[in-house]
């Protein structure tokens, strides 16, 4: 493996880790507390049935949760869960559905056995 390939397999794994985050699940569930605030700054981006360019919506969202700082590349796994046909357009609604059921999920430590 050259040194490129190994730096783009570290960068994978990172994103990978940081997917599967309790972070991701607490994002998610502010994305979920702020829907009614995202939902009003969409609605000028809808294109057709609930569907907005995922551009937009990373915009939308870094205005909407200033405190929350992410990469691109992080924003863009973030909403990519709602990218049906992957062509970067966004269903809204599922979007807002699955980030709801993402909040409620997460991952529970381990128990300390006695």
């Amino acid at each position: 493996m050259d040194v490129n390939s190994t730096k783009n397999a570290s960068v994978i794994k990172e994103l990978r880790e940081w997917e599967n985050s309790r972070e991701v699940s607490n994002i998610y569930a502010l994305v979920n507390r702020n829907r009614k605030l995202i939902r009003e700054a969409t609605k000028n981006y809808i294109i057709n049935k609930n569907i907005i360019n995922t551009d937009n919506l990373i915009s939308i969202l870094e205005n909407v949760l200033p405190d929350v700082k992410m990469s691109k590349t992080q924003w863009k796994i973030l909403v990519a869960i709602a990218d049906r046909e992957r062509n970067g357009l966004i269903d809204f609604e599922l979007f807002l559905t699955l980030a709801n059921k993402s909040s409620k999920m997460h991952t529970s430590h381990p128990k300390f056995q006695f």
